[in-house]
């Protein structure tokens, strides 16, 4: 008899025993998963027994805090509408005094045009009607000047630190 034993495999074995394989250790981590929850809720539902009476007076309490948080929304909104008032009002004014200033400069605008051709009509007139008027008035302005020029000698030279040393 012969004792030699043929085992033959082929790729469709090879590849149920890697499936098998891996859906075993897919199910062995959910299996630790599962645990792991389990414990958590163990542990959350002990905390809530220890916890119960905090909860219930934090529970009595929700209404009078959600009583506030009202109150004090709507002091807030009051707040802000009051605010935005306030900053309507600041825009308006703005706005009124950026509309005064270029009223203003617009009149300065044209005042200094005015000048402007008033010192124009006065330089035609002075260039061509008041010729006599300009001499007389440069013999005037030569006298002022020469008499201005020798008071102005007079004072400092009697006031010069030189002419004191000189003296002494």
């Amino acid at each position: 008899m012969n004792s030699a034993i043929n085992i033959s495999l082929t790729f469709k074995d090879i590849g149920m025993f890697v499936l098998w394989a891996l859906l075993t250790s897919v199910l062995i981590y959910i299996l630790m998963i599962l645990i792991r929850f389990y414990r958590t809720f163990k542990k959350v539902t002990g905390i809530l027994d220890e916890k119960s009476t905090e909860i219930d007076a934090v529970i009595n309490e929700l209404p009078g805090i959600t009583q506030n948080v009202n109150v004090i929304t709507g002091e807030v909104a009051h707040g802000m509408e009051a605010f935005h008032q306030s900053v309507d009002n600041i825009a308006e004014t703005s706005d009124n005094v950026t509309e005064a200033i270029a009223e203003k400069s617009g009149m300065a605008g044209k005042f200094s045009s005015i000048m402007h051709t008033v010192s124009i009509l006065k330089t035609f007139y002075d260039t061509y009607f008041n010729s006599e008027a300009d001499e007389a008035d440069s013999e005037k302005v030569m006298v002022c000047k020469e008499v201005s020029k020798s008071t102005f000698e007079a004072e400092h030279k009697t006031d010069s630190p030189d002419t004191d040393q000189g003296a002494s």
